[in-house]
């Protein structure tokens, strides 16, 4: 099938869809046919309609060819216990279950988040809180995910959870990837305003003692 049939068949005019570039390696569809037809049959359209890959207004009515689609991987997964609720892309997140305004908080992180090197070491962090407003950061961790350092600070959650639901306190944690797959970033973060200034000093000080007895710190940047 020619790149025009195909077009006709979806009822997409060829010359303008031809030159319809995709947002990631900024290619034309019609030279991504090319070189592989699968890459523009599949390629993934970000509608903001899309209820579960849900674009960043910036890139909103773009459209990912399938080659580059295959590549993009998760920038932040956000949890609660051990549940995924959502994840961060560069270009969209997606929503695995509904919690709290999840829509809110991604477009914030979005909009916190930035891609580092520092001394040959490439990572996602959280370059400012200043748009994460509505949640306030109790503990920030690294961890080597798939070794004992994950079932400590696993622990560690479960411990500093017990004080955090005892006061009705909503919280969630951020894990942020790194250029080395097994090293992952972590946030433990609750909804400010469920805070006073009494439990949040009551939350930092649970955490810093719970820390000093199952984690070994580390510094990512060092």
């Amino acid at each position: 099938m020619s790149f025009k049939e195909w077009c006709d068949r979806q009822g997409l005019d060829e010359k303008i869809f031809g030159e319809v570039k995709c947002i990631v390696c900024r290619r034309n569809m019609r030279d991504i046919w090319i070189e592989n037809p699968d890459n523009v049959r599949k390629a993934v359209f970000l509608d903001p309609r899309n209820s579960y890959k849900i674009p960043y207004p910036e890139y909103s009515g773009g459209i990912i060819c399938y080659k580059c689609y295959k590549d993009i991987k998760p920038i932040a997964i956000i949890r609660y216990r051990d549940k995924i609720i959502a994840k961060t892309y560069k270009y969209f997140y997606t929503i695995n279950h509904y919690r709290g305004n999840i829509h809110k908080l991604m477009e914030d992180l979005h909009k916190s988040i930035k891609y580092y090197e520092k001394n040959e070491i490439k990572y996602y962090d959280i370059k400012s809180t200043n748009s994460l407003k509505e949640w306030t950061i109790i503990h920030k961790d690294i961890y080597a995910e798939g070794y004992r350092d994950e079932e400590n600070l696993k622990a560690f959650e479960k411990s500093l959870a017990k004080v955090i639901d005892k006061y009705e306190i909503e919280w969630l944690t951020i894990i942020l990837t790194t250029a080395r797959p097994e090293i992952k970033i972590y946030y433990l973060i609750v909804k400010s305003k469920d805070l006073s200034p009494g439990k949040y000093l009551l939350l930092k000080s649970t955490a810093e003692i719970l820390s000093k007895v199952y984690r070994k710190q580390h510094d990512l940047t060092k």
